[in-house]
Order: structure tokens, then C-alpha cells, then sequence
């Protein structure tokens, strides 16, 4: 009972911290947002003169924002349900990417065979949901009813009934690996939340002396 409520408050804990990240991430997204509609509004004209100006700045200052913003908001509303917010983003992303990738899977070596070849042989999983997956695609019926070889462990012919073929589809596999490794990708996101907002200060730096000057000219 001790150690249940110990968990209880740590994770409850864990998600006021990240919900409190997510906010600040949130408010720099705005931040930029507002800098960039600023910039675009009020110092197009200042800024045009300096001749390393770049007159899609601005636009990069706006576009940066919303989706920072869009990302911040997706992720608070994946902690309040007590979910993981990178797996909240893609989970469904992985599954319509995977899906799609089996249907235009034609085993001819291209950049999205690969992809599906390296990640049933590196997760030892096949298919979308299990291997029955590959009996509606296109590559399953040209090639005498066989998966691909990245379905099986061993290095021959893959056939359905075949004891090497992998019994695990890989979206679950996908997704328990990106949660056995939150951690380091979290790590990562606060890394990038950091220089974040190092770069809104030096902006906002950058945009207080450019204002300075302005009226020194005046």
C-alpha cells in the first residue's frame, strides 16, 4: 500500500513537472509567434535596411510559433490524459505510415523497403498488426504468396507457414520501443526547449536594440 501511493505520487509529481514544461514550451511558441507578427508589422521597413536582411525572417519567427505552440498544446492534453505526449503525437502518424508503406512495398531495394526491411528485421516483428497483413498487398501476390525475407529470422524464402516468421506485428513493437526510450527522447525535447529559449532571449535582444537604434535615429 505504502509503495502504490509512493508511485501514485511520484507520477502525479512527474506530470505537474512535465505539464509546467509544457506550458513554458507553449509560451515560447507564443513568444516567437508574437515577435514575428512584431517584426513583420513594425520593423519591416527598419529591418529592410540593414543588407542582410531576409524578408522571409519574419514569416520563420510566425511559422516556428505555431508549431511549437501546436506542439505544446497537443502535449499538455496528452499529459492531462496521462499519456506519453511524443507517443500521443505519432501514434497515429506510425500507424497510417506503416500501413501505407506495406501497400507500396515492392521489394526492388527503394528508400521505403529499406525502411520496412530495417524495422521488421531490427524490432523482429512483421507486418502492421501481425503478419497476415502482407496477404492483402500487392507484393504478396506477385511473389508466390511469400512475405519479405525481413519477416523471417532466418535467410531463405519467407513463407506464411514457415516457423521463422516473426509472430509480432510491428506497431506494437514501434511503439513500447519509443516508450522503453522516453526517457532519452524527453531528454533530448528539454535540450531543445533550452536553446529555445535562449534564442527567444537573444531575439528579444536583438529586436530591443534594433528598436533602440530606431529612435536614437529619430
Amino acid at each position: 500500500m505504502g509503495k502504490l501511493l509512493q508511485t501514485a505520487v511520484c507520477i502525479n509529481l512527474m506530470k505537474l513537472l512535465l505539464m509546467t514544461f509544457n506550458i513554458i514550451f507553449g509560451v515560447t511558441g507564443l513568444v516567437l509567434l508574437i515577435l514575428g507578427v512584431w517584426m513583420n508589422v513594425s520593423l519591416y521597413h527598419l529591418l529592410k535596411l540593414s543588407a542582410d536582411y531576409n524578408r522571409h525572417m519574419p514569416l520563420l519567427f510566425i511559422a516556428t510559433g505555431l508549431l511549437v505552440l501546436l506542439v505544446a498544446v497537443l502535449a499538455c492534453v496528452a499529459t492531462a490524459k496521462g499519456q506519453s505526449a511524443l507517443l500521443y503525437i505519432v501514434r497515429e502518424g506510425i500507424g497510417r505510415g506503416m500501413n501505407s508503406s506495406l501497400t507500396h512495398y515492392t521489394g526492388s531495394g527503394g528508400m521505403a523497403d529499406e525502411t520496412v526491411d530495417f524495422v521488421q528485421g531490427k524490432l523482429s516483428c512483421c507486418g502492421l498488426n501481425s503478419p497476415d497483413d502482407w496477404t492483402n498487398t500487392n507484393y504478396y501476390q506477385e511473389h508466390d504468396k511469400h512475405y519479405p525475407k525481413s519477416c523471417c529470422s532466418g535467410s531463405g524464402t519467407c513463407e506464411p507457414d514457415s516457423a521463422t516468421v516473426y509472430s509480432e506485428g510491428c506497431y506494437v513493437k514501434v511503439i513500447r520501443f519509443l516508450d522503453t526510450n522516453l526517457n532519452a527522447i524527453a531528454g533530448g525535447a528539454v535540450g531543445f526547449a533550452f536553446f529555445q529559449l535562449l534564442g527567444v532571449l537573444l531575439s528579444f535582444c536583438l529586436a530591443s536594440n534594433i528598436n533602440k537604434a530606431k529612435y536614437e535615429r529619430v
